[in-house]
């Protein structure tokens, strides 16, 4: 089991005896912070020391964690990295601390550093006055220009990241001898466990940015002196817009840019420009332009140009007569007038009312621009609609061998998404009649030929497989003995397709040029599959079987253990989180279980739903669990404790099953196919629809976003795949 601390449950270490400290907020609770690899729980020592005790995830327990302790401390004096000076539990060192609590292995234990990260900050849309914002903006670049002309960089610059002691009052009480605030300082930084620098060892596991933070180049992977130069502005940016109404209520959620939108010419990016310019400076507001127009990080300014850029005290502008007042909002709404005209030119309709809207929202008390920007909104969606029936009466269709292919029909959703840029029909691949095919059961992204992937589709009694750049078919696989695929699953490494069968056949296809190979067997339907791609188990869902998911390990297709057996329910959906803790199963009787993946042990049933759940799916960074029921709704629940967080439900008089759902590979977007036909999509981190993508005729069975994130494959029953195109 996974170590679960109660508390005050006490642990010796180096011999002295460290409690775990009670959650301020919630009495008989661990305090204790989770990450993507790792819980940081704070301890309390015998002299009243409190500490941070961070115990990582099985797939960051790593030896070298002791020889980089070393290395760190190197730079534990230097402002904003106390967390440097740390002690790593080894098992040569406690043995008899590490047979009791193995999860323990490789833990941290360093200062603990009070203070809201700034993402709390973010979430909260805690108010900042313009002392506080430069302070903290001021802060962060100081320390980060000493990392930079010592050759240091951090590599994963984010909101959860980014600690301020200097707001701990705010966010809860410091310690009584204010011990963590000098340890802090103004901002401090965490999870440093990646950090570049003279000597440092290239860690196993190169990070590739945070949402909302990262350059487009990050997914490349940030380890340079340079990695931390966009991150850096982009969050020097959102601490001195802070102090300002306007950017605050124009943030997204956890950052104050949505993921989709980084580096391009947004109204929530014009409105920040504008705070910035007239808050601090045209000095400050280019740093930020430049930052956010670069092609690569060293065309970002360096942070010592911060520092010198950044005022002092915060600046008073003189107006007419010589008056020093704060700046209105009026900048800002002209900006996102002149931006939002911009984009109607270009029949950017969509950016266009985001743009117009905000204007409304800004501009409350005056009545005569709100009317004529509902008039302006009007005429731009009225001819929008014109666009949409010139393009639809008449599609153009180009075959590309036996795919039909639909060309864009460019009108804009709220997220960029078009309308089908191609339709797949496994007619034009194999003869309904003779194969007796339908629905599409399932759909999967693989890399069969170690290159490209493309898109794996059940049919039944057979899989098609369709490239997507350019869209084009790429042949079908029959499955005999009247067997039919009824779930796909990609491998672990996404370089083979799993197959599972109504008579109980778990295929492996591990070629484009190979039949699949039988690899397991049983005497129960197979109804789901599920994978992760940072682990080697593959887990199997059985129908009517009393051994509900069995958990097999991938490439030898071993048997590893079963999951515990369930009380009542047959399963219908298995998803395992990206971090390897937890496999979620969604049951026909409306209840989700979660397991352990270390040992198969039961963890939480949870009466989620009043009917089955059809599906279930991790955010990516396993902070999130969703299910899709029959009943209509979606549910989120907050993970590891499945609290729930809230339920996305369509208006009370539309009544449609989800089919699943399925969240993109970064950011908070979740996907959910219905049957009614339609796919929407859905902002977790706000519980709100965003948008409805029409162009199926029939129920919509399954969904598969690509690994890139950049398209999303829906099937339906009536045998019809459509692609749907993300930017």
């Amino acid at each position: 089991m996974a170590f679960q601390p109660t508390a005050d449950q006490q642990l010796l270490i180096d011999g002295v005896a460290h409690r775990i400290a009670e959650h301020p907020a919630a009495p008989g609770m661990p305090y204790g912070q989770e990450g993507r690899q790792a819980v940081v729980y704070q301890v309390v020592a015998e002299n009243g020391d409190r500490r941070a005790l961070k115990v990582f995830k099985p797939r960051f327990r790593a030896p070298a964690l002791v020889g980089l302790t070393d290395q760190l401390a190197a730079f534990a004096d230097l402002p904003g990295l106390s967390v440097c000076r740390r002690a790593v539990l080894t098992p040569r060192r406690h043995t008899e601390l590490l047979r009791q609590q193995p999860d323990l292995t490789y833990a941290v234990l360093m200062p603990w550093i009070a203070g809201p990260t700034w993402m709390e900050v973010v979430l909260e849309k805690q108010p900042l006055s313009p002392d506080q914002s430069l302070s903290l903006a001021r802060g962060l670049a100081g320390i980060l220009a000493e990392m930079e002309e010592r050759g240091l960089a951090h590599c994963d610059l984010s909101g959860p990241n980014v600690l301020l002691p200097a707001l701990a009052a705010t966010f809860g009480s410091p310690s009584p001898d204010g011990r963590e605030r000098g340890q802090g300082g103004e901002v401090s930084l965490v999870d440093v466990e990646q950090m570049y620098g003279p000597g440092l060892n290239r860690p196993q596991f190169l990070p590739g940015g945070s949402s909302g933070y990262a350059h487009k180049t990050a997914p490349d992977g940030l380890w340079a002196a340079n990695a931390d130069r966009f991150a850096g502005a982009v969050l020097m940016a959102e601490m001195l817009g802070w102090c300002d109404t306007s950017a605050r209520e124009s943030a997204w959620g956890e950052s104050f840019f949505d993921p989709a939108e980084m580096q391009q010419d947004t109204a929530r990016y014009r409105t920040l420009l504008t705070v910035l310019r007239n808050t601090w400076g045209e000095g400050v507001a280019s740093l930020f332009e430049r930052a956010w127009h670069s092609e690569t990080l060293a065309d970002c300014a360096t942070f010592g140009e911060w520092l010198v850029a950044l005022p002092e005290t915060v600046l008073q502008p003189v107006i007419d007569g010589g008056v020093s007042q704060a700046p209105s909002g009026v900048d800002v709404v002209n900006a996102l007038l002149d931006l939002a005209n911009r984009l109607r030119t270009q029949s950017n309709f969509e950016g266009a009312r985001e743009a117009y809207h905000q204007v409304q929202r800004l501009a409350t008390g005056n009545a005569a621009l709100s009317h004529e920007l509902s008039l302006l909104v009007a005429e731009m969606e009225e001819a929008d609609h014109k666009v949409k029936d010139r393009q639809m009466v008449a599609p153009r269709a180009v075959p590309i061998g036996e795919l039909p292919y639909r060309l864009p029909c460019f009108s804009e959703t709220a997220l960029r998404f078009t309308h089908p840029i191609s339709v797949a029909s496994i007619e034009r691949v194999q003869p309904v009649a003779s194969m007796g095919l339908g629905s599409v059961n399932s759909l999967a992204w693989v890399k069969l030929d170690g290159k490209e992937f493309t898109l794996a589709a059940a049919f039944g009694m057979g899989v098609g497989f369709f490239g997507s750049r350019p869209v084009r078919s790429l042949g079908f696989i029959e499955i005999m003995d009247d067997d039919e695929v009824a779930a796909l699953a990609p491998s672990p490494d996404s370089l083979a397709l799993l197959m599972g069968t109504e008579n109980g056949k778990l295929l492996i296809q591990r070629s484009p040029a190979d039949l699949p190979v039988e690899v397991a067997r049983w005497d129960s339907a197979i109804s789901c599959l599920a994978s992760s791609t940072s682990s080697a188990l593959v887990a199997v869902g059985l129908d009517e079987s009393d051994i509900p998911v069995q958990m097999l390990r991938y490439p030898d297709m071993a048997f590893v253990y079963d999951c515990a057996t369930l009380d009542s329910g047959l399963i219908r959906s298995v998803a395992l989180s990206s971090d390897e803790q937890f496999l979620a199963g969604g049951l026909d009787d409306g209840t989700v279980c979660l397991w352990n993946t270390v040992d198969g042990q039961l963890l939480h049933t949870i009466e989620a739903h009043q009917d089955s759940v059809w599906s279930v799916a991790f955010s990516p960074e396993g902070n999130w669990l969703a299910s899709g029921s029959e009943d209509g709704s979606i549910k989120l629940w907050q993970m590891p404790q499945a609290k729930l967080l809230g339920t996305l439900a369509l208006a009370s008089d539309v009544e449609s099953p989800v089919t699943e759902v399925a969240f993109a590979p970064a950011g908070s977007l979740l996907a959910a196919s219905y049957e009614d036909s339609m796919v929407r999509l859905w902002d977790a981190a706000n519980k709100r629809m965003l948008t409805e993508l029409e162009g199926h005729l029939e129920s919509v069975a399954t969904l598969a976003f690509a690994p890139d994130g950049f398209l999303l494959a829906s099937g339906a029953s009536n045998g019809t795949v459509i692609l749907w195109g993300v930017s």
